[in-house]
């Protein structure tokens, strides 16, 4: 069988497991689906573009994203976070080894307030670099699904933004921690709080230390891959072989004795 396609399949049996468990996960903190995101109020004082933030009840004004470009987008997204929706499970194993949660983002180059979000996000991650992000750009998922209907994984993926955040055009962070699967793999957790909007970073900081608690409750029995050592190239071996040699001491046999005792006469005369 090809080794390409057996790693897919592998690939794809491991995102599916992470990705049941986040669709099983305690939906009380997660956007509730009867919830209007966008205020209707008729408060005259209220911008018609205004939205509440389920969480704490108070009222978000969202900005426009301004990235010069695409590749400006690019680059913002990758200062943040290596992880998206395709190896999400590498920041899940990485938070088990930090001890720490995960913050999954859901926005795009054209979602409401991720550009500040992601500006916000990227100096946390500055001053807590052992914190995971997975940044999951919905309009890619979208135009996955579009591309390819059979595609289960991004079908799955778009219908848990779905549920997360009703279809609205605001950025939104959910906090998870991690937790041993019954192969002591690392799955994700409960949910430790969710996050409208750009600015977050007070919030989302405050709520980290819950989820470094209930991650870490767990750090003792996650059985985590060990990186397997590099092999060392021919070249490389017989260089380290020669290292070796090199500082290995000589064995103390009576010819190396005589030749030490001479050496060191000659030196005297």
């Amino acid at each position: 069988m090809n080794p390409n396609f057996q790693n897919s399949q592998s690939q794809e049996r491991l995102d599916n497991r992470y990705f049941n468990h986040l669709q099983n996960q305690n939906r009380g903190n997660f956007h509730d689906p009867n919830f209007q995101i966008y205020d209707q109020s008729a408060q005259s004082n209220r911008d018609q573009n205004s939205f509440r933030g389920i969480e704490s009840g108070h009222t978000i004004y969202p900005s426009e994203n301004k990235f010069a470009s695409r590749e400006s987008y690019e680059q913002a997204v990758s200062r943040l976070t290596p992880y998206d929706h395709t190896n999400a499970h590498e920041a899940v194993k990485k938070a088990a080894a930090e001890g720490q949660g995960v913050a999954f983002i859901i926005g795009s180059q054209s979602t409401k307030d991720t550009q500040k979000l992601l500006d916000q996000m990227t100096k946390m991650k500055e001053q807590n670099p052992s914190m995971q992000f997975v940044f999951i750009d919905k309009d890619k998922v979208d135009e996955q699904v579009k591309n390819d209907p059979n595609s289960t994984q991004s079908k799955k993926w778009q219908d848990w933004i779905q549920q997360n955040t009703n279809g609205s055009d605001l950025a939104f962070t959910s906090l998870q921690s991690v937790k041993p699967g019954a192969d002591g793999k690392p799955i994700v957790d409960r949910v430790v709080s969710t996050h409208w909007g750009g600015d977050i970073q007070d919030n989302l900081k405050d709520q980290s230390r819950y989820a470094r608690q209930f991650t870490g409750s767990h750090q003792a029995h996650f059985k985590l891959e060990s990186e397997a050592a590099p092999k060392l190239s021919n070249d490389n071996k017989l260089a380290g072989e020669l290292e070796q040699k090199r500082f290995a001491p000589r064995a103390l046999t009576y010819e190396n004795v005589v030749r030490r005792i001479r050496g060191h006469i000659k030196y005297i005369h």
